[in-house]
């Protein structure tokens, strides 16, 4: 089964009028039982890449689902409560 999957999904910001592009066009799957890393360099995007996971930002365009249906913006307490995000080291 899948747990979650994003489909194309982009963040832009626009910073002193012009666009930035913070994650453009991801794509991925996590099925039951996986482990997933994301890794890159520093402002490659990881951290609002989680962010919308989390619904603490919303997508530019594309799609996040979880077990299957769409994620609305605004997540409810339950899934919140199944939806967490573990950081890194420092």
């Amino acid at each position: 089964m899948t747990l979650l999957a994003l489909k194309n999904v982009t963040k832009t910001f626009r910073v002193n009028q012009r666009e930035v592009h913070a994650v453009r066009d991801v794509s991925f799957d996590v099925r039951e039982g996986e482990c997933l890393a994301i890794v890159g360099e520093s402002g490659s995007g990881k951290t609002t890449l989680a962010n919308m996971i989390l619904g603490l930002l919303g997508a530019t365009s594309g799609e996040i689902h979880f077990r299957d249906s769409a994620l609305p913006a605004r997540r409810p307490p339950e899934l919140r409560r199944q939806i967490q995000f573990v950081q890194q080291n420092p």
